[in-house]
């Protein structure tokens, strides 16, 4: 036995078959055997263990030698995977030990089952039925078990079964956090937006181990409906996180949030930090660098905007090389190059088509173009095929009437 407690399991089992070997006759015997069941579980020596279990359940005279090793042997069939029959051999020694002492070990000894099968109701009236009550507190706990388990296998919507009854009984629990914030995540990933917002914002407003995650989920659910208010209060929230992976998420997301808005100075400073992290994906970075790109163009930095869309038209994102390609143009347009301005428009034509936003500001621009080259009648006819054709983009087909106007005069 002192072998055993100091972790030496082998010799243990040899000097106890030893025991067997030289004292057939012991009053240890039962008790030996017993003892080699379980050093052979705790190697995971199973087939062994049930072995020694039950020559002692076959032979022992001694009741509790007998039904601890019962207990035991169907302990093992759990860890054997054969759930199906140690439930039913727990069932058997229920009605066997019925209101006794051992009763409570065998419910314990089942619980992993019904807990693993999330059968929570059927563990309460397994318990009932030998004459054991289960605490309030350890169905909870169950639930709770229950509700990681399915969360951590992405089983969401059991798991929202599960922390729905544990938060209904422990609103103010020592897992709440925990189990708010993964009640959340499981209404966000089974599509029930409205739910998840009420239940992260709880997490998220308040100091805890889940806030920045809380914080992060909402911030990408208000942007996916169009909320950017919203959207940017949870991410300057978390701009600052310690969290690596959040942190950039946010200058990302912010930084797209101020390119739309128009606010290029800011956008610029966040797609540089952006692009400075090597670990963004290529994407990522790629949509920092049409981001600080569109800053310097608008803020006149016309060289550098140059330069920083030339570095983009080999981009295999259409779009992305669609408007590099435009930002050429538009630069020769500037410059007064009109012929070299519409054949760049003409490489967007045929090699972006299905770019229709960059198509239709191309063509304004030749429109453009043919006013510098003194060509009216094919600056006007340009100018009403974008306004017959493109009427998806209003603020093109406005500007392309605004160049009509001034055709005319």
């Amino acid at each position: 036995m002192a072998l055993g407690f100091k972790g030496d399991t082998q010799a243990k089992i040899s000097i106890l078959k030893s025991l067997l070997s030289k004292y057939p006759d012991s009053d240890y015997y039962d008790d030996a055997q017993y003892e080699i069941g379980t050093a052979y579980a705790a190697q995971d020596d199973f087939a062994n263990s049930n072995d020694f279990f039950a020559k002692v359940i076959k032979t022992s005279s001694d009741k509790d030698l007998v039904a601890n090793a019962s207990i035991y042997r169907a302990q093992n069939y759990i860890d054997q995977n054969q759930s199906d029959k140690a439930l039913s051999e727990l069932k058997s020694l229920g009605e066997q030990y019925r209101n006794t002492a051992y009763a409570e070990k065998i419910v314990q000894a089942a619980k992993p089952i019904f807990t693993k099968n999330g059968d929570v109701s059927g563990y309460q009236n397994f318990a009932k039925n030998i004459g054991v009550n289960v605490d309030a507190s350890e169905i909870d706990e169950i639930n709770l078990s229950t509700a990681k388990q399915y969360f951590a296998k992405k089983d969401y919507q059991n798991a929202i079964s599960y922390y729905e009854k544990y938060l209904t009984q422990n609103p103010t629990g020592e897992g709440l956090y925990q189990a708010k914030y993964e009640l959340g995540e499981s209404y966000y990933q089974t599509k029930n937006t409205t739910k998840a917002l009420l239940v992260l914002q709880e997490i998220g407003n308040v100091q805890n181990d889940y806030q920045d995650d809380a914080q992060t989920r909402l911030a990408q659910i208000y942007i996916a409906q169009g909320d950017t208010a919203e959207a940017r209060k949870y991410l300057e929230n978390i701009k600052n996180s310690s969290d690596v992976n959040v942190k950039n998420y946010a200058n990302v997301e912010l930084m797209k949030l101020y390119a739309d808005e128009k606010n290029f100075s800011q956008a610029e400073r966040l797609a540089d930090a952006v692009i400075a992290n090597s670990k963004n994906s290529a994407a990522v970075i790629e949509t920092a660098k049409v981001i600080k790109a569109r800053s310097l163009m608008n803020s006149g930095k016309d060289k550098d905007a140059q330069t920083a869309y030339a570095a983009l038209e080999k981009s295999s994102n259409t779009e992305v090389a669609a408007e590099s390609l435009y930002s050429k143009a538009f630069y020769q347009n500037k410059a007064k190059a009109f012929k070299s301005s519409n054949e760049t428009i003409f490489k967007i034509a045929n090699n972006y088509s299905s770019e229709e936003y960059w198509g239709a500001k191309a063509l304004v621009l030749m429109a453009k173009n043919y006013v510098g080259l003194k060509d009216n009648y094919q600056a006007s006819y340009t100018c009403d095929q974008i306004i017959e054709n493109y009427k998806d983009f209003p603020e093109i087909v406005a500007e392309a009437k605004e160049v009509k106007k001034q055709i005319k005069k």
